[in-house]
């Protein structure tokens, strides 16, 4: 009987997270949590709406999505010593992912809020906004990277060198937040008292829809024998699907039509 050989690099199941780094994480999420809390309550009191505080529950929830990316995509918090949430896809994700979760994504929905209520989106501030999210997403994880608090692990695409972010990562990462916010503003027009709340769930079916839509050629790729090459040129071919996505979100951003009808 044939056998198949799949060449799926184990995760370092014997790292150990840093206990002082840790802390240190966990006491600078928080902060920035409410920070952007303050700045949350302070937006749906002017708007006189839940959803800015909402999108920070939505962030929060949408840490559901981190162990699939990290199983497919071969990333790991170590998970010795860890400050564990829950585990799940054979992933731990400690309290500080997820805190890290509820100001990611709600930072860019609390920005653009205002262009949701007033339904006013150009393609130029879209892009600009997309280009500009892109380099805090890349610095956001260079110092825990090289800390160690979480892992990449080979193969990755267009990793340019190592303890850093694999570039596939940066422009992935991103494209999701704009899908996610993409599916608030078509539904906008919808949520209004109690029906604010599908926002919850709006922002984890973005990031999937966003993450798998664009990651599928590099997700398989690593999860087989193909070779570093094949890998990274796969990378590249997610990176081109994470620019029609965004054009497709462009699209739907800036037609101010293009929103939930009742019918």
């Amino acid at each position: 009987m044939n056998t198949i050989t799949i060449n799926y690099p184990g995760p370092p199941v014997d790292a150990v997270m840093p206990a002082t780094g840790q802390t240190i994480l966990l006491g600078l999420s928080t902060a920035i949590v409410l920070v952007t809390l303050v700045f949350a309550i302070r937006m749906a009191a002017k708007y006189k709406s839940a959803l800015p505080v909402l999108f920070m529950v939505a962030g929060f929830c949408t840490v559901i999505l981190e162990p699939m990316v990290d199983n497919f995509g071969h990333i790991v918090f170590p998970e010795i010593g860890q400050i564990m949430l829950f585990k799940t896809h054979d992933r731990a994700i400690p309290v500080f992912v997820a805190l890290i979760y509820a100001f990611y994504f709600p930072i860019v929905f609390l920005t653009l809020f205002p262009r949701i209520v007033n339904n006013d989106f150009t393609a130029g501030l879209i892009w600009k906004s997309f280009f500009i999210a892109l380099v805090p997403a890349w610095f956001l994880e260079m110092i825990p990277i090289r800390l160690h608090w979480w892992i990449y692990y080979d193969n990755q695409a267009l990793w340019l060198w190592k303890n850093s972010l694999p570039l596939f990562w940066v422009f992935v990462n991103i494209t999701c937040v704009f899908v996610a916010l993409t599916l608030i503003k078509f539904l906008y027009p919808l949520m209004k008292g109690w029906k604010q709340l599908l926002v919850i769930v709006l922002s984890p079916m973005g990031a999937v829809m966003g993450h798998f839509g664009a990651g599928f050629p590099f997700y398989n790729a690593t999860n087989s024998t193909a070779s570093p090459l094949v890998v990274n040129l796969c990378g590249l071919v997610s990176i081109g699907l994470c620019f029609l996505i965004m054009m497709i979100c462009v699209n739907v951003l800036v037609n101010k039509n293009c929103s939930y009808v009742r019918s």
